[in-house]
């Protein structure tokens, strides 16, 4: 049986969680009244009290309805989605961090943008197939059909074995076409 200070613990520790991603949410137009909401939907839907984190991805999922339009927004909603999924410990993160860079790509796309660069994240963990990709250029319509970042062949791991790339894309505009 639980002490009745890990019982505080535990709740102490749901109310930050909530208060972290809540913050977080803000971002994409989601708020505390959205977040009581959807307790009460689910609560509702699956006839008991739900978990703190199932809300949360449900007001991840309503962001995404709520920004659809925005490619940005969108591409940070996959990011944040991804970071969360690490935290707990579930699923694949590469995922949402894979439609997070497809998102961005159609922004750059939309933009204008023809052609992006791999940029790897050097340091201690970068791997041989990251640094081989250092300074790759690819077309925008390449990059869509086969996002580059996260790097599907990287060898860094995070603390649940999940491939971990750090790496990231740049833009490259015109000018950037001229100084090669």
């Amino acid at each position: 049986m639980k002490s009745k200070k890990q019982i505080i613990n535990k709740k102490e520790n749901l109310e930050k969680l909530k208060g972290n991603w809540l913050k977080e949410l803000s971002r994409y137009g989601i708020s505390k009244k959205d977040y009581e909401d959807a307790n009460k939907n689910l609560t509702k839907r699956f006839g008991k009290k739900v978990a703190v984190s199932d809300i949360i991805w449900s007001l991840f999922n309503q962001a995404i309805i709520k920004n659809i339009n925005d490619p940005t927004k969108l591409s940070n909603i996959y990011f944040d989605m991804g970071r969360f999924i690490r935290i707990e410990g579930k699923n694949d993160p590469n995922l949402y961090f894979e439609q997070s860079t497809r998102a961005l790509l159609q922004q750059y796309k939309k933009s204008g943008i023809k052609k992006i660069r791999f940029v790897a994240s050097y340091g201690k963990r970068t791997c041989k197939s990251c640094s081989k990709l250092n300074g790759k250029i690819f077309d925008i319509e390449d990059a869509l059909k086969n996002v580059p970042v996260p790097n599907k062949a990287c060898k860094n791991l995070d603390d649940n074995r999940y491939r971990y790339c750090r790496c990231t894309i740049i833009a490259l505009t015109e000018l950037d076409d001229e100084n090669k």
